[in-house]
């Protein structure tokens, strides 16, 4: 097992996202009985602390029992119940339930069964945020996406008595096709900072919040809007090349009642 230890929310790779069991620890709880806990663990000897692993040890057979019955459990039990609809998220946080569980058989009575199920119910609740952690796009891609929002909610004329969003070239509302130089030009016009163009190549494909579909030359409604109000020449192409991304956004797991 690794642990992470940092002040921020982490980003990587879908599949190392995914095996993270992710815990916040805060302020809220510390109480002064806390304090005095923690002072007289802070005392124990070193060599007294030790005794876990060999208690451990020692209930090997009994831990691994309770964990080859409870982690099935615990596995169908999120899937279930909608927390996520990722087997690999349930899986690595079932399997920490069922650890959690197993602690009665080191500790026996040392920890109440009130705080163990404090914890489970803590680790349900932890499994649709690391989804929705895994659904987030990374800090290049949302500001991305946060660029495309601002510019697409302002409009220009269509030609045709409406208006159209700046960026997005696609005829189909399912689409979001968008011309990089087009808009790393709007933006640069308008004064909105968003990554170069090599960035965002290497990140786009990753999108989360708008499943990336594909790169492909469309018929643009951007260009043809331009080419039915402008008062002179040149006018632009009719096409232009797009990358494509579904309109309709990622959305959250929410837990089933």
């Amino acid at each position: 097992e690794l642990v992470i230890s940092q002040n921020s929310p982490g980003s990587s790779h879908e599949a190392i996202m995914e095996r993270i069991v992710g815990l916040e620890f805060d302020k809220s709880q510390h109480t002064p009985e806390g304090k005095a806990a923690s002072d007289t663990l802070g005392r124990i000897p070193a060599e007294t602390l030790s005794n876990f692993m060999l208690h451990a040890l020692k209930n090997e057979a009994a831990i691994l029992a309770t964990v080859a019955e409870l982690f099935p459990r615990f596995d169908a039990e999120l899937l279930k119940h909608g927390y996520t609809t990722n087997i690999r998220i349930a899986k690595n946080h079932a399997q920490l339930m069922a650890l959690v569980w197993a602690l009665q058989n080191v500790l026996q009575s040392a920890i109440p069964t009130h705080a163990l199920e404090a914890a489970l119910q803590y680790l349900r609740d932890a499994v649709p945020v690391r989804d929705a952690a895994c659904r987030a796009d990374g800090s290049v891609v949302q500001e991305f996406w946060d660029a495309y929002d601002y510019l697409q909610s302002q409009t220009i004329p269509d030609g045709e008595g409406g208006h159209i969003g700046l960026l997005n070239h696609s005829y189909d509302p399912a689409l979001i096709a968008i011309n990089l130089p087009h808009m790393l030009q709007v933006c640069a016009e308008r004064r909105v900072s968003v990554p170069d163009s090599v960035t965002l190549k290497r990140a786009l494909k990753d999108s989360r919040s708008h499943k990336y579909i594909e790169c492909r030359v469309v018929k643009s409604r951007i260009n043809a809007a331009y080419n039915r109000t402008i008062t002179h020449s040149p006018t632009r192409s009719s096409t232009a090349a797009c990358w494509f991304f579904s309109s309709e956004p990622t959305k959250p797991i929410k837990p089933k009642n």
